[in-house]
Parts: C-alpha cells; sequence; structure tokens
C-alpha cells in the first residue's frame, strides 16, 4: 500500500513541474485604432510576445462589440475583425492567453462607430431670404464637428459665377463661414452650396445640398422699385388642365452696380428658369421702347446710369434703338438667357447671351450696362412675365406711341397653355391682351 501511494505522489509531482516548466509571460499590444470610424466592424492589431518563447497556440480575445471575436495563431501578431455597435460607443477589451495558460494583462480601447452623414442644422442667410445685407455673414451650421478635405469648403456662385473667397471653421467644428475676397453685390442672387466636407468618421455631408438667398439693392449706386397693383389682369390661354403656372409677377427692383445692370423679379411662387417646367420663371423686359426719340426724355437707365436732373447732350446714343433683356431659354444661344438689339420689326440681334439666377420665387439678371447701350423713349420700359415661348415682340417706332405686341406660344410637352402679365410700363399707361398669334398694342 505505501508503495502504491508512493507512486501516485511522484506522478503528480512530476506532471506540476512539468506544467510549471511550460508557463510563461505574454505581452500583448494593441495598434492605434481610430476613434471614430463609418464601417460596421474594425480590425484589432498587434504583437504578442511570449517569454519565455515557446512554439504553442495563442488565442487573442476581443469583447464589447456585437460579439466576441478571437484570433488563434502561432508567432506574435494578431489580427481580429470585430462587428461593432452602430452609431454608439464600443468599448473594446482585448485580452490574450495560450495553450499552457499563460495570460495577458487586457487592454483596452474605444471605437465609436459613425454610418450617419452630417445633416445641416442652420443656414445664415436662411433659404429663400430677401433683402439681405450684402455684409451678412454667410454660415452653415451642422449636426455634428466637420472637418475639410483639401479645396473643400462653402461654394457661392452669382448666376453661374463662382464668388471667390475662402471658408473658415468653428472652434468647435460644428460650424463653417465663408468669407469673400471682396464684399458681394447689392440687388443679386447667390447660391450656396457644400463641396469636400465630412465629419470625422468621413461620411460626406449632402453633395447635392443648395440653398439661395438675395442681397438688397442697398449700397447700390442707384436704384429702383416696383411693386404689382392690385387687380392687374394675367392674361392666359389654352386648356384649363394642363398645369403651367400664371406668370403672375410681385414686384420687382433695378440697381446700378458700377458698370453694371442687375434686375430681381419676384414671382407669386417658387420659379425655375426652364421652357418646359409648369413654374417658369420667365421674363421679358423691353427697354427704349420709342425708337424715335433722342433727347429731352427720363429712362430707367438714365435714372440708374446718369444722376442727373437733365440728359446730357452725348448720354442719349442716338441709335434710336430698342433693347430687350429676354430672360427665355433661347435654344441658338445654348438655352441661355440673352440682351439683344431690335433690328427690325421680328428680328433682334443677340448682343450677350448669360444664365439667370433663380432663388424660391425670385430670378435675376446681370450685364455689362455697355451691352445694351443708352437711348431714351416716350415709353421708356416694360416688363412682362410670360409663361410658354414668347416670339415675334414689336414695338412701335412711333414716338408719341408705344406698342408692344407678344405671340406668346404653348411650350413643349405643356401644350397647349400660355400666359402673359405686365408688371410695369414707364411714361405710359399699358394694357395686355390675350390674342392669337398677331400684333396687339400696348396702350
Amino acid at each position: 500500500m505505501k508503495s502504491a501511494l508512493a507512486t501516485f505522489g511522484f506522478i503528480v509531482a512530476a506532471a506540476a513541474t512539468a506544467c510549471s516548466e511550460g508557463s510563461g509571460t505574454l505581452a500583448l499590444t494593441v495598434d492605434s485604432l481610430p476613434k471614430f470610424v463609418r464601417d460596421s466592424s474594425v480590425l484589432v492589431i498587434g504583437t504578442v510576445m511570449r517569454t519565455p518563447a515557446k512554439a504553442t497556440d495563442i488565442i487573442v480575445s476581443v469583447a464589447g462589440g456585437v460579439a466576441a471575436a478571437a484570433d488563434t495563431f502561432r508567432g506574435s501578431s494578431y489580427t481580429v475583425r470585430v462587428r461593432l455597435n452602430i452609431n454608439a460607443a464600443n468599448a473594446l477589451t482585448v485580452s490574450a492567453t495560450d495553450a499552457t495558460g499563460s495570460t495577458a494583462t487586457s487592454v483596452n480601447v474605444s471605437v465609436r462607430q459613425d454610418g450617419a452623414v452630417p445633416t445641416i442644422a442652420l443656414v445664415t442667410p436662411a433659404d429663400t431670404s430677401d433683402n439681405v445685407a450684402i455684409a451678412t455673414p454667410i454660415t452653415v451650421k451642422f449636426s455634428e464637428p466637420v472637418v475639410l478635405a483639401a479645396g473643400g469648403g462653402l461654394r457661392l456662385t452669382r448666376q453661374g459665377a463662382q464668388v471667390t473667397g475662402t471658408t473658415t471653421r468653428s472652434a468647435d467644428s460644428f460650424t463653417l463661414t465663408f468669407v469673400p475676397a471682396a464684399a458681394l453685390s447689392p440687388n443679386a442672387i447667390y447660391q450656396l452650396a457644400l463641396s469636400g466636407i465630412t465629419d470625422v468618421a468621413a461620411n460626406a455631408a449632402p453633395a447635392g445640398y443648395s440653398a439661395c438667398f438675395v442681397t438688397t439693392p442697398t449700397g447700390s449706386t442707384a436704384s429702383m422699385s416696383f411693386n404689382d397693383s392690385p387687380g392687374d389682369t394675367i392674361y392666359q390661354g389654352g386648356s384649363a388642365s394642363t398645369p403651367l403656372l400664371a406668370p403672375d409677377l410681385v414686384s420687382a427692383r433695378f440697381a446700378r452696380e458700377g458698370t453694371l445692370f442687375s434686375g430681381v423679379v419676384r414671382f407669386s411662387g417658387p420659379r425655375i428658369f426652364s421652357g418646359t417646367a409648369s413654374n417658369q420663371g420667365l421674363l421679358i423686359l423691353e427697354v427704349d421702347t420709342d425708337q424715335d426719340s433722342t433727347t429731352g426724355f427720363w429712362t430707367l437707365k438714365d435714372t440708374l446710369f446718369f444722376n442727373s436732373p437733365t440728359l446730357g447732350p452725348t448720354y442719349s446714343s442716338g441709335t434710336k434703338a430698342e433693347y430687350i433683356i429676354d430672360l427665355e431659354p433661347t435654344p441658338e444661344v445654348g438655352d441661355s438667357a440673352f440682351v439683344g438689339r431690335k433690328e427690325s420689326a421680328f428680328n433682334a440681334r443677340i448682343l450677350g447671351a448669360f444664365l439667370p439666377g433663380t432663388c424660391g420665387p425670385f430670378t435675376s439678371f446681370v450685364l455689362p450696362f455697355s451691352v445694351i447701350g443708352n437711348d431714351d423713349g416716350k415709353m421708356n420700359a416694360v416688363l412682362l412675365g410670360i409663361a410658354g415661348s414668347a416670339t415675334q415682340i414689336l414695338v412701335d417706332p412711333m414716338p408719341t406711341r408705344g406698342h408692344l405686341a407678344l405671340d406668346v406660344k404653348a411650350p413643349p410637352g405643356l401644350a397647349p397653355a400660355y400666359g402673359a402679365e405686365a408688371l410695369f410700363t414707364l411714361s405710359r399707361t399699358a394694357r395686355v391682351h390675350r390674342f392669337p398669334p398677331r400684333r396687339v398694342p400696348l396702350r
């Protein structure tokens, strides 16, 4: 009996000695992890060093994600892919053990999964704002901190032309501010867009976002405005079932900006520059409609660009010409609007093409004053809102009577509807008539 017990004790002691000889120390490291990721999982990478060195399986486990994950390996490097809790902070615990029972001190790391794009919390000026002071800060506040890619930031344009400036970021990284290189222009529509903006997890801000605002005429050299008079008649024709909105004008203002001539016109509701949309923002501005007069009559252009109680002897052009600013898609100039000079009853020579601005109910233009020249007349300006394709515009050249004829045709895809409204005429009272394709006077 004693002999058997002695033998058993020898076996236990031998096993204990073997286990002690196989154990060791594990040193665990974890490579740096990003604080924010937009993917649904993350790779946890690092090393495990065993002392003394021994060829044995090592298991690295990571807990704290959607489920525990592990990597079994021989050597010193490990890689564990961990599924993360979505849009949440993930406190991960990394641990290591080997086949001999050796363990390492656990390492704790934190990763936040962020799959949500930054949204816009506040824009200043507010979208479609009117009469915005030209010194108003242009800011966009986001729902979370944002970062700028190289060349990224806020983009400001006026009628397709980019405004030079820089984008700055607030101390908390929530707000971006656009700082123009020069003061904004009065009486202008500006479009605001985003480019190269992400959150800290690289989720991009909506690239298709846009907003717009209209600046005040205050700050211009000269300006004048007109409001719709009660009871104005809007003339329409065609099928009532066609969803073509009436060209209901509300107001208009014009300004001198150095050597530029600008106009902002407001419709009764949101408009776009399109020849096929139901909410067309199309306009025709006729200036110097009396072709014979060259002296003695004050005009809209004289008010804005001459600033004198009497006309200078050389300020009337003497061309006896009529000018048209046509904010209507025109295929021959690439669907842009154009400014032209009448050369015959039904023909105008295009002097320049441009892209109008639109912003909610507002439509605008800006062009060099030199393009439209300067002449004066007894009936010197007419502004028409139109819906449809306007053609055959004629002004009677008799000096004592102003006539304007407008043949309004239904636009493609929206036939058979059309409409027109005159917001104002200067120096004469005018009426607009609905008519078949023929010349009809404005009296």
